[in-house]
């Protein structure tokens, strides 16, 4: 039950916030393409959503061992139904807790991400999990 209502509050939430509409657009296409067998998604794309820096990072990272927008190595296209995105007060930057269940952990995963602007629009900066954190 808590966990519908929360989903509930997220919708709600996210209707009223086109950041969090936007995150949660981008996260669903990510996933979904990253968990099919032929990853179809471009730079392009990624350059949308995510700052020039942290894209950098990511491309030129030779000790990345997981995925820095998610935080796993392995992609579950399931993750999409259960993925909840919820806006944290933070008035220095636009900040989100984005966590979905993972089937094979048994568990929820849960992450914070950071947007600043950039060329005008809200994007991807830095990401944390489990006390680790990435930006670039």
């Amino acid at each position: 039950m808590a966990f519908l209502l929360a989903a509930l509050n997220t919708a709600r939430a996210q209707g009223k916030d086109p950041v969090a509409t936007e995150l949660r657009a981008f996260y669903d296409y990510y996933i979904v393409e990253n968990a099919g067998p032929i990853k179809r998604f471009s730079q392009d794309t990624l350059e949308r959503y995510c700052c020039k820096a942290f894209l950098h990072k990511m491309n030129t990272d030779k000790e990345l061992d997981a995925d820095p927008l998610l935080w796993v190595q392995d992609y579950d296209s399931s993750w999409v139904k259960t993925l909840q995105i919820i806006r944290l007060p933070d008035r220095a930057t636009k900040k989100y807790k984005l966590c979905f269940f993972d089937n094979y952990e048994r568990k929820n995963i849960c992450m914070t991400v950071f947007l600043k602007k950039e060329e005008g629009k809200w994007k991807i900066y830095k990401t944390c999990s489990g006390g680790y954190c990435y930006q670039g």
